[in-house]
């Protein structure tokens, strides 16, 4: 073997050829290898505690282990670790965990390969400590803050910090821990909230001698003044495109999703359609502007209203739509505003199982209908009688009052047609 077994090797990083030889058969096996250094980790040696009344005390290292837990014994103002007398870096202290931490990453490890651990901790262990609690604070960074008027309070995500008579901190990371350490609140958990407004949460500590209270604050809204009442989709320049108004109904039945489907829109705003400059502002019940998100994507126009949420549905409220554009708009007509326009939908019980859809234009001072119109139905295989429908009864509704719905005749060889559409201008008309 050539170098020979035990041969020194320089660290070069160049390459050197070891050959295996057996003269006797003339064999030469040749193999290549680079010498590196020899790995040396580096470990510290002790983690230095100050106790903040002046009292000092280290933890030794070993280079098993780079997590530690330390017993409270009072109030800690810091600790440090070190490599001998030498002191290497101070540890950064996270309360919500009653966790020190130190990372050696950036710290200079001369004449070694590397550190055996960049990252070392220590635990401090407060659960022994038995000593009256002097003073606490509340960290509310998780707690829900923000309700609907009926909406039960909810603390569970709340942590308290407190600290006691030996300087210790303990932690409870959530309200029922806090509970069974004896604090209180008023209102209590879960308490429902009755009235709009800003409330103020008190946390209670009462043990012996010790009475101790911190505060939170919680907002309560209507959430019917969060319910868009009044749509109003307009052009970026501000010129009306359409106007639409909604029930708390209409959010119900729709289960927070409501869809205009194929609205006739006036023909000259095909340009702003096209450029993607339509917009949208809602209102209220009390006329108060809502917040709005608009997108548009190919045929869609979406409204989507981010702080409006309701038992009723699951997430936010959506308004969907898409367009027709005619040379004239027949809903642009200057009506006044008792003319009030309403959706319906009912189920067509054929073969061809779909929803008559309709839109009503109501007269709500004469109580009558002034015209009914279709929204978007997709009769799919039955278009044939439902356009056989609607040519005769949309015009055989025009002027009847609810009333009189049950007297309008069902259109001949279109039925199931007939039927469901009456039954959706009943759904869609009010009930006066």
């Amino acid at each position: 073997m050539s170098p020979a077994d035990g041969s020194p090797m320089e660290e070069n990083g160049k390459e050197i050829l070891v050959h295996f030889t057996q003269k006797d058969m003339d064999l030469d096996l040749v193999s290549a290898i680079v010498p590196r250094a020899v790995i040396r980790k580096k470990y510290p040696s002790a983690i230095l505690v100050q106790y903040a009344d002046g009292e000092k005390e280290e933890i030794p290292l070993n280079q098993d282990h780079f997590r530690y837990t330390l017993p409270a014994k009072g109030k800690i103002d810091s600790m440090c670790i070190l490599d001998g007398k030498r002191e290497l870096q101070k540890a950064t202290y996270d309360a919500a965990s009653n966790l020190w931490t130190f990372s050696l990453k950036d710290v200079a490890h001369d004449g070694f390969s590397s550190w055996g651990y960049e990252l070392y901790t220590v635990k401090v262990d407060s659960s022994q400590d038995s000593s009256p609690i002097l003073s606490f604070t509340l960290n509310s960074r998780l707690t829900k803050k923000d309700y609907y008027l009926g909406e039960a309070l909810k603390l569970d995500d709340l942590m308290i910090e407190a600290h006691t008579k030996e300087g210790n901190t303990k932690l409870y990371s959530n309200w029922e821990e806090a509970k069974a350490a004896g604090f209180t609140s008023d209102p209590e958990n879960n308490t429902a909230l009755d009235s709009v407004g800003e409330h103020t949460v008190r946390i209670l500590y009462q043990k012996g001698e010790e009475n101790l209270s911190q505060s939170l604050s919680v907002h309560v809204v209507d959430a019917s003044l969060e319910m868009p009442s009044k749509l109003e989709i307009r052009t970026k320049a501000g010129e009306l495109v359409k106007t639409y108004t909604f029930s708390e109904e209409d959010w119900k039945k729709s289960e927070g999703g409501i869809k205009r489907i194929q609205e006739h829109v006036a023909k000259k705003f095909k340009k702003d359609w096209d450029a993607k400059e339509f917009t949208a502002k809602a209102f209220n019940k009390k006329g108060e502007e809502l917040s709005t998100e608009v997108s548009q994507r190919r045929v869609m126009f979406r409204v989507q209203f981010p702080n409006y949420q309701s038992s009723d549905f699951v997430g936010n409220g959506t308004f969907t739509a898409s367009f027709l554009f005619t040379e004239e708009d027949p809903d642009e007509e200057e009506n006044p505003s008792y003319i009030q326009t309403f959706y319906g939908e009912s189920e067509v019980k054929t073969i061809h199982r779909y929803n008559a859809k309709v839109k009503v234009l109501w007269d709500s001072r004469d109580k009558s209908i002034v015209r009914v119109a279709d929204n978007g139905t997709e009769p799919g295989g039955n278009k044939r009688f439902w356009t056989r429908a609607t040519d005769k009864i949309f015009s055989a509704l025009k002027g009847k009052k609810r009333e009189e719905l049950d007297g309008v005749d069902a259109v001949a060889r279109a039925t199931y047609s007939s039927h469901a559409i009456l039954e959706a201008v009943k759904k869609a008309i009010p009930e006066e």
